[in-house]
């Protein structure tokens, strides 16, 4: 019986996603719950809903 050594499926796991960095972007009270209601309304996190708005308005501005 042997003891040790490496058995299929053991250790961590690769990263299959890659690691986004924290940003800081400042809201009034009153911008920040606008925002907040449209992305609830999308069905959408609020980082989801404004990372979509950023990124569809760079598209259309390319």
């Amino acid at each position: 019986m042997s003891k040790g050594g490496i058995r299929e499926g053991a250790g961590r796991k690769p990263r299959t996603h890659v690691k986004a960095s924290n940003r800081t972007v400042r809201f009034t009270d009153d911008e920040w719950d606008i925002v907040k209601f449209k992305a609830v309304s999308a069905n959408k996190t609020v980082s989801d809903y404004i990372r979509a708005m950023v990124l569809v308005e760079e598209e259309k501005n390319s």
